[in-house]
């Protein structure tokens, strides 16, 4: 790691009447400097020596770093601060040097403009000192404009020709610049107490569409979308009682798109077959295990077709149902014990790089996660590996959260208002979790995407 080493102060008097008193300061020889962004670059001058360069960069306002080489004579002038850049290995005719900005230099901020019009660090503007262009004030300084990733207050730190714009992370209450924008919510009926969504393509028109279940009125909602964000009317279809969680899939191998419904009060599934238009056939029921949760479906015993599983809350079981690839599913399921108390919520992956699916629940009652791996004929691990987790865990997800490739896992407690993450070893045994407040209360949802487009998966409740 480079740091700066020196500071010399310079007091400059220019024909402008301008006075550009600074302190400057020094890395070692053999650095050079690279900007986070290209725009940041000002110019390159031929000057004779470091002083030379460095009164440069004091005579012009955007300049608060310069890379000056004793062998070549460049004076490279930058905007970017010294802090937000690269610094690498260079000959060591080079050598980098910076604009210290300190809080005492700006103590006129916002004052009448008769207190900054010969001064370096403001400008006048509207009649009072203000930050120069390409800065925002920060309470103490003017800093550079923020740009995608960086922490921000208001859209006014942020580079707004660059289309970011200042947006909150509810993970933990911070916001970031960004380019994502989101637009004001475009509101469409349902039917009562929607409850889980999925999304796929229905009608083979290479649009997304929606599928909502509907928990107060037993039925599950189809939106058609127009590919433009917007979707048509819903056309309902009846399910049995209490749809809990819709998974969608081709069950039956006719490149047509199929629903599986969870009904939680009488423990059944529902499968509706798809016509690949966008309809629906008449549900047809699976007795599956008591209460059932969250509905996944995927391959579990290697013969290239769906296979459904759930888990029961009222039982603490997986239930697994095999399927036959003609859209119909083995029942009664094969039952696999939690380990835990109230199992609310699965996901499947390949934890420890066998091949074979696994499965982790999340168990609201007893406060644990649940690890099961799979044989790759259909069943799982007895007894699971189990894992402490926090309180009343309600949700969970599967990432590579600290780049190694191998899979870790992440769950939200609901009661606790923590988000707890487990990373993951390479036979796929997970270390104890590491606590995240999420800054809200009773989080039940956890979503991992990127937020901040840095390649780092983020996670967002």
């Amino acid at each position: 790691m480079y740091t700066l080493v020196g500071f010399l102060i310079l007091l400059s008097s220019v024909s402008s009447q301008f006075i550009r008193e600074s302190d400057i300061e020094f890395t070692s020889v053999g650095i050079k400097f690279q900007p986070q962004n290209p725009s940041e670059f000002l110019s390159t001058l031929f000057v004779g020596s470091l002083l030379t360069c460095s009164q440069s960069c004091n005579l012009n306002r955007q300049c608060r770093t310069f890379n000056y080489d004793s062998l070549t004579l460049q004076c490279k002038l930058y905007k970017s601060d010294y802090t937000t850049g690269t610094i690498a290995s260079a000959s060591l005719s080079s050598r980098v040097g910076a604009l210290a900005y300190r809080p005492s230099y700006y103590f006129n901020y916002n004052q009448t403009c008769g207190l900054c019009e010969q001064y370096r660090y403001l400008i006048c503007s509207n009649g009072t000192c203000q930050c120069p262009l390409g800065t925002f004030w920060n309470g103490q300084i003017c800093l550079n404009l923020l740009y995608n990733g960086s922490q921000c207050r208001m859209d006014s730190w942020c580079r707004q020709d660059l289309n970011l714009t200042c947006i909150q992370r509810p993970i933990c209450g911070t916001s970031i610049c960004s380019s994502t924008h989101i637009q004001s919510p475009t509101t469409y009926s349902t039917g009562v107490n929607p409850l889980s969504v999925s999304t796929n393509d229905f009608n083979g028109d290479n649009k997304t569409d929606i599928v909502i279940t509907n928990l107060g009125n037993n039925t599950v909602s189809i939106y058609i979308g127009n590919g433009n964000g917007t979707f048509k009317s819903q056309r309902m279809y009846s399910t049995s009682s209490y749809p809990s969680s819709v998974a969608t899939g081709d069950f039956n191998q006719d490149s047509k798109i199929d629903l599986a419904v969870t009904n939680s009060m009488n423990y059944t599934i529902s499968v509706l077959i798809g016509n690949g238009n966008g309809t629906f056939k008449t549900q047809r029921l699976y007795a599956t295990c008591y209460v059932p949760q969250q509905l996944i479906t995927q391959d579990f015993n290697g013969d290239n077709k769906l296979d459904l599983i759930t888990i029961s809350y009222s039982s603490d079981m997986i239930c697994v149902h095999l399927g036959y690839g003609n859209g119909t599913f083995t029942t009664p399921p094969k039952l696999f014990p939690t380990g835990g108390s109230l199992p609310i919520s699965l996901v499947t992956a390949k934890f420890n790089q066998d091949s074979m699916l696994d499965v982790a629940v999340a168990n609201y009652g007893n406060n644990t996660i649940s690890v099961l791996f799979g044989y790759g004929n259909g069943s799982f691990q007895t007894p699971p590996t189990i894992y402490s987790a926090g309180s009343g865990p309600r949700f969970i997800v599967t990432g590579d959260f600290n780049g190694d490739t191998r899979i870790d896992l992440a769950i939200v407690n609901a009661l606790s208002n923590t988000i707890g993450v487990f990373i993951g070893n390479i036979d796929g045994t997970f270390q104890s979790q590491r606590v995240y407040p999420t800054g809200g209360v009773g989080p039940t949802q956890l979503i991992v995407v990127d937020v901040n487009q840095d390649n780092v998966q983020d996670l967002i409740t």
